[in-house]
Formats: C-alpha cells, sequence, structure tokens
C-alpha cells in the first residue's frame, strides 16, 4: 500500500502517510505555463495498491484536472488498484436539476473519475449521500459526526446544548450528532432567493438561553451560516458554535463570518486553523532563542515555512514579545482583523464596541477585567490590528517550567495569553 499525494492540501497529505508510517510516492507534479498539468510517477508501483489524495476544492476545475491526470498515471504505470480519497468532493451541490436544462455536474465527475480508472471512492460527508449511487465503482462516504461529538464532549458544556440544523436538508447530520450528545435539537426554516445566497425564515425549536451549536458540511460564501447566527442571537441563544467538515470560505466569507455574531467555527481538519496552532509557535519561541528572533522579524514567513499555516487572514503577521518590562495588548479599533491561522475565529468580545474603545482609552482597567492585573512600573502597549499588520503575543513564560516538555507547555497557552488580555497559564494549573 503506498499514498500518492495531490497538491491540493499537501500537509494533509504528509499527516496521513506520516500516521500510517508511509513513504508518499516519489511523484512529479507540475503545471505547464498555458495550466495544463503534468504528472510522473518516478517508482515502480506495479502491482501496489495506490491511494491517491486530492481535494477537488478551489481552485475545483484544477484540482479535478489533477486528480484525472494522476490516477490515470498510477493506471499506466500498473498499480494493482487505486483507490480516490477526496475528502471534499467538489461539484457535489449539482446533483439534480433543480430547473431545467442544466447539468448534474455530480454524475459528470462521478463519470470521469470512474472511467480515468479508479477502483474505489473514499470522501468524507458528501454533500448528498445520493452521489454514492453515481458511482459505478464502491463508494465510502465517512462522516464527521463522531469527531464532532468528541470534541463539543471535550470543550463545551453539554447540559444547556442544542444541536441546530442550517436547513431541512442537514436535520438527519444535525439529529446524529444530536444523539451522540444527548441533547435536544433546533431547525433553521430558510429559502434561498438565489444561489449563493440565503433567507433565514423561521426557528424551530427552543433556543432562548442555550449553546448552540451549529452542525453542517460546508461554508462556502458563509451566507448561510451568518444569518442563522444573527436568527439564534435575536431568538435569546448565549453562545454559538459551528462545526464544518470543509470549510471551503470563497471569497469574503472569512471577513462576514469574522464581523458576525459567531463565537466559535471548528472545522474538521481543526489543525489549519485555530489557537492550537499559535500555542505552538510560543511554546517553541519559548524554548529556541533564534526562533523567538525570526519570528519577530517575519513571522508570517517563518511560521508557513516552518509550519505551512498560511492563509485566513494569516498574512502580515507581527510577533511581539511580553517582557518583565513590556505587555502587549492587541485591539482593533475600525473592524475585526485577526490572524485566524493562529488563532481561529475572534471571540465576540474582541468584536465589541465597549472592548475595541475601552482597550484604547484604559487598557490597565480593560486587563483588569479579563483578572489580569499589571503593576504600574509596567508599560503596556496598544496595537492596533489592520488588514494590513496583524499581532500574536508571545506571552511571558512562567516561571518553573523550565525543564517542562512542549506538550505540557502547550496547555498553558491560550488563545486570551496571545491576544494580551491574559497571562499564559501558571504552571501549576496545568496539573
Amino acid at each position: 500500500m503506498k499514498v500518492l499525494a495531490g497538491t491540493s492540501n499537501s500537509k494533509l497529505c504528509k499527516d496521513i502517510a506520516r500516521q500510517l508510517k508511509l513513504k508518499l510516492v516519489n511523484s512529479k507534479i507540475k503545471r505547464f505555463a498555458d495550466g495544463e498539468v503534468y504528472v510522473e510517477i518516478n517508482e515502480n508501483i506495479r502491482g501496489n495498491s495506490i491511494f491517491v489524495v486530492q481535494s477537488t476544492s478551489n481552485p475545483a476545475n484544477d484540482n479535478l484536472m489533477e486528480l484525472l491526470i494522476c490516477i490515470d498515471a498510477l493506471r499506466r504505470s500498473s498499480a494493482k488498484s487505486i483507490t480516490a480519497v477526496i475528502p471534499y468532493f467538489g461539484y457535489a451541490r449539482q446533483d439534480r436539476k433543480v430547473v431545467p436544462r442544466t447539468a448534474i455536474s455530480a454524475k459528470l465527475v462521478s463519470n470521469l473519475i470512474t472511467n480515468a480508472g479508479a477502483n474505489r471512492i473514499l470522501s468524507v460527508d458528501l454533500h448528498a449521500g445520493q452521489i454514492q449511487g453515481f458511482f459505478d465503482i464502491p463508494v465510502d462516504n465517512l462522516f464527521a459526526t463522531p469527531i464532532f461529538a468528541r470534541h463539543i464532549k471535550k470543550n463545551i458544556k453539554i447540559n444547556n446544548l442544542t444541536c441546530v440544523a442550517p436547513d431541512v436538508g442537514g436535520v438527519e447530520r444535525t439529529r446524529a450528532l444530536s444523539r451522540r450528545i444527548n441533547s435536544s435539537i433546533a431547525i433553521i426554516d430558510k429559502r434561498r432567493p438565489a444561489p449563493g445566497k440565503s433567507e433565514v425564515m423561521n426557528i424551530v425549536g427552543n433556543v432562548k438561553n442555550k449553546n448552540c451549536v451549529i452542525v453542517d458540511d460546508i461554508i462556502d460564501s458563509g451566507g448561510t451560516i451568518v444569518n442563522a447566527v444573527k436568527a439564534l442571537k435575536d431568538k435569546g441563544a448565549k453562545d454559538v458554535y459551528v462545526y464544518i467538515t470543509h470549510a471551503v470560505l470563497s471569497g469574503p466569507a472569512v471577513e462576514n463570518i469574522a464581523q458576525s455574531a459567531l463565537d466559535e467555527v471548528i472545522e474538521t481538519y481543526e489543525h489549519k486553523v485555530g489557537p492550537q496552532n499559535g500555542a505552538k509557535v510560543v511554546v517553541r519561541a519559548w524554548q529556541d532563542p533564534e526562533f523567538l528572533t525570526a519570528i519577530k522579524e517575519d513571522c508570517s514567513t517563518v511560521i508557513e515555512q516552518e509550519y505551512g499555516y498560511s492563509g485566513r487572514q494569516g498574512e502580515h503577521i507581527k510577533a511581539v514579545e511580553n517582557t518583565a518590562e513590556i505587555h502587549n495588548l492587541v485591539v482593533c479599533t475600525l473592524c475585526s482583523c485577526y490572524p485566524w491561522t493562529v488563532l481561529g475565529l475572534p471571540p465576540a468580545w474582541y468584536k465589541s464596541a465597549p472592548y475595541r474603545a475601552r482597550a484604547v482609552q484604559d487598557p490597565r482597567g480593560t486587563l483588569a477585567e479579563f483578572g489580569t492585573i499589571i503593576s504600574k512600573e509596567k508599560e503596556i502597549r496598544v496595537w492596533d490590528s489592520t488588514s494590513e499588520m496583524r499581532y500574536l503575543v508571545i506571552p511571558e513564560r512562567p516561571k518553573g517550567t523550565e525543564n517542562w516538555n512542549e506538550n505540557k507547555l502547550l496547555r498553558l497557552v491560550t488563545r486570551n495569553s496571545m491576544i494580551g488580555v491574559e497571562e499564559a497559564k501558571k504552571s501549576g494549573s496545568s496539573q
């Protein structure tokens, strides 16, 4: 068994290979000047079972064509069997004729993959379950629900929780999650006046004073989620979390979601974005002075090269270090500029007008509201994030942690400490 990595998500491919303790197939994938895809297999794979990992995500057409050519190259290299691992199956939303004289693109793509030479398909949370029947080869459609359930039980108080279906089509997925965490459900009744646009009409179920979890397979433009969150908040919901299998986030989706009332977004391949990424950067900065110097000079470039963290407003990040003399605090006075790639989605309080105003006018008092008391002898520097410059605070390393390993140190670093409203947890608090 061997794994061939497509270019749609090279980090995911490497993680899969590492988990399976396999080497990736030695291959060469490139684009000619006119955009044509070239695939070359540089090792003998005759008689091997090959898994080619390639999402057909944005750019959908380029990634789909690459997948087809990879499959053809493997077939012509005498692979015993070819399994196309397609975590995100593009064109899945075009699974039927909604209006006359339109294509059923999901069926067309299914035919293309089959005819290219794939023997089996492995995907995750297909947008429409009936797509499995479009293929004339076996299809394994995996579900993210068990992963979501474990994450919710670990991170959210479930005694006051309601699972919310963003539309009628998502009821089955929502009900499956609610059974696993033993919660009630609610349904958002919506209509879509045009493709890519949604309008919330009504909420079926009680969400007042509830922590709500919206579960869906795709966030694309973000319109559905933004409208759903607003409707839930208007009905008295407390915190709203969104669990998404495929965070496509096309166009202005990131900005739209960042400016919404949404409290947190969690996607299946969670380590792509989120505070756990920032924590890794902080801990390494604590342990490696050269790395600390490097990220203070050019944080975005270094973390992309070292960790692959990029996108999601991850450009133009500046690392600022808390010391015995200086405490750094981050605010965004005009919008919600925020480095998603290392911190995840900005919390609701970060986007609020009171925090924005108070943090600039009275930073010491603002910190006190978070339980962070800074002595008058220590300078407080307030950094105003913009689209051209975003900030990551490197909190002071707690005393008594000199001999701690990375995993133990990671527990001390929180999102709030990397914004600067709190300090890193005390050494004894991680036990």
